[in-house]
């Protein structure tokens, strides 16, 4: 019988063996220790849970902990990842994920659920499915692009001090890490995204994962994704439609994704506001 330990930044080169039986070459050592060692502060002192063996790691369940902005409140969020058991010890696998469910007010999410696990947090534990539709939309010759009425500049050129308090939180937590941030301005005021590089189909996308107003966003549309084509060499954008808060975004098309995503809490919030900031997709 395996013992049930906490999992800190230092048990991370114990844990590297076992997870290199994802068997996922695009998965770097330094993009697994992201998992354990986020750039953003947590409050938390451990990021996640572990079997041990004999000496030996055989499960692990990653716990990325963090703090986000809602309604102006900072909100705890836990976002479940990287689940692996040995398989002569399945049967012990919920025993990772069971501590998650005794957090208090925070928001648990999880975004690349097995179906199995689909399954069972949903009906079991009483997960909801996130709104999962996907919108696409691509680079579109205009001559507009030469008389844009918005102001964009991208990573270290934009001027944080037009940022919000949540915004400006977003922005130093993801300095270092491999993503694209873009400020969108016209006489209304700013909408701040993220994107992180994304290949679909073989083709290079770049994936919004948050957008602070998604009006700004759509009304600027085809300066913005022209611009973001440009600039990072892609085809076109990608965009959970929850995200853009029944914003329509012209000249795209919506598609089903292949994994639902899951989430469950006890605190009042909108699906919109859950995102992939603080999860694995930052990381990798």
């Amino acid at each position: 019988m395996a013992e049930l330990k906490k999992a800190t930044p230092e048990d991370f080169e114990n844990i590297y063996p076992l997870l290199l039986d994802f068997n996922n070459p695009d998965i770097t050592k330094n993009m697994w220790k992201n998992i354990f060692s986020p750039p953003w502060k947590m409050n938390e002192d451990y990021c996640g849970y572990m079997l041990v063996d004999d000496n030996q790691i055989v499960g692990y369940l990653g716990y990325v902990f963090s703090r986000q902005y809602i309604d102006g409140n900072l909100t705890k969020f836990c976002n479940l990842t990287t689940w692996i058991v040995k398989e002569e010890h399945r049967g012990q696998s919920l025993e990772l994920f069971y501590p998650a469910m005794k957090l208090e007010d925070y928001v648990v999410t999880d975004f690349s659920p097995t179906p199995s696990v689909l399954k069972m947090f949903e009906k079991r534990y009483k997960f909801k499915i996130l709104e999962h539709g996907m919108l696409y939309s691509y680079y579109i010759p205009s001559i507009n692009i030469l008389r844009k009425k918005c102001k964009i500049t991208f990573d270290d050129n934009i001027d944080t001090r037009v940022l919000s308090k949540k915004d400006a939180l977003i922005h130093e937590d993801h300095k270092t890490l491999n993503i694209r941030r873009i400020l969108i301005e016209d006489d209304d005021g700013y909408a701040y995204v993220v994107g992180k590089h994304k290949r679909m189909h073989k083709v290079r996308h770049l994936e919004l994962i948050y957008i602070s107003n998604p009006n700004i966003f759509a009304r600027n549309r085809t300066s913005v994704i022209n611009s973001i084509c440009i600039i990072f060499m892609v085809l076109g954008i990608m965009i959970e439609q929850r995200l853009m808060c029944d914003v329509l975004l012209p000249h795209s098309y919506l598609r089903k994704p292949y994994t639902p995503k899951l989430y469950k809490t006890g605190i009042p919030i909108q699906t919109s506001d859950i995102t992939h900031l603080y999860s694995e997709k930052v990381s990798f």
